[in-house]
């Protein structure tokens, strides 16, 4: 029934693709939407296409629409002013709740900002619809499930299926930005403060090894494991390393017992801090998140990540040069093996 339905769906969106009288991409807009409402790993990667497009139309004023409060990811990119917040614009509705009236009623708040090109870097049916009843000028896009027609430019799956899904988001920007380049790495996000002002912040000496640990991801069976993380921590920590547990506000009782098991520090605070951290950390230790890609970026840590057989590391593995993946089924690499793997230069 939910083929049929489907079916019947996109042959309707569809037709009303082809009525739309769709023009060509504006070559010189004067306002662009970003729509990157996702986890904090693709908000990171969809952060990288904003230099280009700066680049490419230097006299647009472009606004980012986000899910989460990443703004820390797009300092010193994007005005603050044109950073917005829209939590109805969900990820993934088997984890969070979803609302068509909440949806609906974001579309009309921004609505009067008039866009002339959005791109809409999410690429679900959420993203997709919000893209569509901001009513821009032109609407670039990929995927977004049954409502992909709705994008005056849909970019075909299979044009990004094979790759790492940081380079998929550049397909959709290279619709705008034809003459760019997809770079081999993501480049780091831009500093609000020092590593050493970070680490006075988190109560870290700056002159000793840091070892940032973030045991906590999107969701459980992404995880390696608390105990994992804890007698990690503790080996660590006898081999002279500062270990800090990372985590969000809402993750920081976990990372305290994890803590009281390890010696460890555990912390949770501003994401542009935590960057700060990872710029000048020398090992980064964690699950398929977020956290590590950032890490990745910075190509100062050594970067180890654990997948537990829930995802795929040839898709979401950080991109950067000094990373080792360790993938098996769940819970399944032992200690020593990630120990090992921390110590190789």
């Amino acid at each position: 029934m939910k083929t049929v339905l489907k079916k019947i769906i996109d042959a309707v969106l569809a037709c009303y693709g082809l009525f739309q009288g769709r023009k060509s991409i504006p070559e010189k807009p004067g306002r662009i939407g970003v729509i990157a409402c996702h986890w904090l790993g693709d908000t990171f990667w969809a952060s990288q296409t904003i230099p280009y497009l700066k680049q490419r139309f230097p006299d647009a004023e472009i606004h980012i629409f986000l899910r989460r409060d990443f703004s820390a990811l797009f300092y010193n990119m994007i005005a603050p002013a044109n950073i917005h917040l829209v939590p109805e614009v969900i990820s993934d509705r088997r984890r969070e709740k979803f609302s068509w009236s909440g949806l609906f009623a974001a579309a009309r708040q921004y609505r009067p900002l008039n866009f002339d090109l959005v791109m809409d870097l999410t690429g679900n049916r959420y993203s997709a619809m919000f893209t569509r009843l901001l009513k821009p000028g032109y609407s670039i896009g990929f995927e977004g499930d049954e409502f992909g027609a709705l994008y005056s430019l849909l970019v075909s799956r299979s044009e990004y299926a094979d790759l790492h899904l940081w380079r998929r988001l550049f397909k959709v920007a290279l619709a705008a930005v034809p003459e760019m380049t997809i770079p081999d790495y993501p480049r780091p996000p831009l500093l609000k403060c020092s590593f050493e002002e970070a680490c006075r912040s988190a109560g870290l000496d700056s002159s000793r090894p840091l070892a940032v640990i973030a045991p906590c991801a999107g969701w459980p069976e992404k995880e390696w494991g608390d105990d994992n993380f804890a007698a990690l921590a503790a080996a660590l920590k006898a081999e002279g390393w500062q270990a800090l547990i990372s985590g969000t506000e809402k993750e920081l009782p976990r990372g305290m017992k994890i803590a009281g098991k390890s010696g460890a520090v555990a912390w949770s605070g501003e994401l542009g801090v935590l960057c700060a951290l990872l710029s000048g950390a020398r090992l980064f230790v964690g699950n398929d998140s977020g956290v590590g890609h950032i890490a990745a970026s910075f190509n100062r840590a050594k970067v180890v990540v654990v997948f537990t057989g829930s995802t795929l590391p040839e898709k979401l593995a950080p991109a950067g040069g000094n990373v080792s993946v360790l993938h098996s089924g769940r819970n399944n690499v032992p200690v020593n093996e990630v120990l090992s793997c921390c110590r190789n230069k």
